[in-house]
């Protein structure tokens, strides 16, 4: 499958919650009238979560061991009835692989929970143990340690992470900070964090999807690379889940000067705030060239 089909999956997933109005049955794998759309099948849970991780479908891909002994990866549950018009549409969009389908469930066994696996440590390879520093995963809903020369995050951008960020550079002057994944969080911090790697020279590096506020995060960075994933934008949101509009001139202000002093195109502001809340557009990768987010 394509990697270029799996940067449209969360984009895909909301459309295909629309297209499933009938209420799902908890007993049923697959409930009656319906079909589920699977991307991929992986002949291992390792390979599973790998797939799902690299492809930022980690909030919402559902897998099912087969009868085959294969565990195939779902996004979505759409009715029979016009299921094959959908497919082909989706496909031709290209927002799902060429070589996906829509299971009835027949040899679907039973749903899975996917282990904890590193997603970048191959199949029968043993992860080396992790530094001193490596902090347990914690109820701010993001991971921030050091490995090797890179400080790595995944993860909500959530309250008090610049000042978490801040301590973590000042006392381990990190050569970059590597994002396995983030769908944002919260916009000050998020500034205050691009502020300060800027301010102490740190590079950028993205291993998985980035989205929302994440985006200005990752333009924080002295140098900016992508190894893996793409970035997502839209305006941002107030805690209520309303378009923020008496702190967007202060964030506008301040994302444009961030921009600028990295070399990105200000535009990208711009187009930021044409792009509905409640919608994201995934960058192409012309688009992240021709705004300047990589050199």
């Amino acid at each position: 499958m394509g990697i270029m089909h799996s940067l449209r999956f969360m984009v895909l997933f909301f459309a295909l919650q629309i297209i499933a109005s009938t209420s799902l049955l908890a007993q049923s794998l697959v409930p009656a009238g319906h079909c589920a759309v699977v991307v991929a099948s992986e002949p291992s849970l390792g390979a599973a979560k790998r797939y799902v991780a690299s492809n930022g479908i980690d909030g919402f891909a559902r897998v099912f061991e087969s009868s085959n002994g294969y565990f195939a990866i779902t996004i979505g549950m759409i009715p029979d009835v016009g299921s094959a018009k959908t497919l082909v549409e989706f496909k031709e969009a290209r927002k799902i692989p060429d070589d996906s389908y829509c299971s009835k469930g027949g040899r679907l066994v039973r749903e899975v929970t996917l282990p904890h696996i590193d997603p970048w440590v191959p199949d029968n390879t043993t992860a080396p143990a992790p530094a001193p520093v490596t902090p347990a995963p914690v109820d701010n809903g993001y991971t921030l340690y050091m490995e090797g020369d890179a400080l790595v995050f995944q993860g909500k951008i959530g309250d008090g992470f610049a000042a978490d960020l801040a301590d973590k550079v000042m006392r381990h002057r990190p050569e970059k900070l590597a994002i396995l994944g983030s769908p944002g969080g919260y916009v000050v911090e998020a500034l205050d964090s691009a502020q300060l790697l800027r301010g102490w020279d740190v590079n950028t590096e993205l291993r998985g999807n980035c989205a929302s506020a994440c985006v200005t995060l990752f333009a924080g960075g002295r140098e900016r690379s992508i190894a893996k994933g793409t970035l997502g934008i839209h305006q941002s949101w107030t805690q209520n889940g309303l378009v923020s509009i008496s702190g967007i001139q202060d964030s506008f202000s301040r994302m444009a000067g961030i921009y600028e002093a990295g070399g990105i195109d200000e535009g990208l502001v711009f187009e930021m705030m044409r792009i509905p809340a409640d919608e994201m557009h995934w960058l192409s990768d012309g688009e992240v060239r021709n705004y300047g987010l990589v050199q």
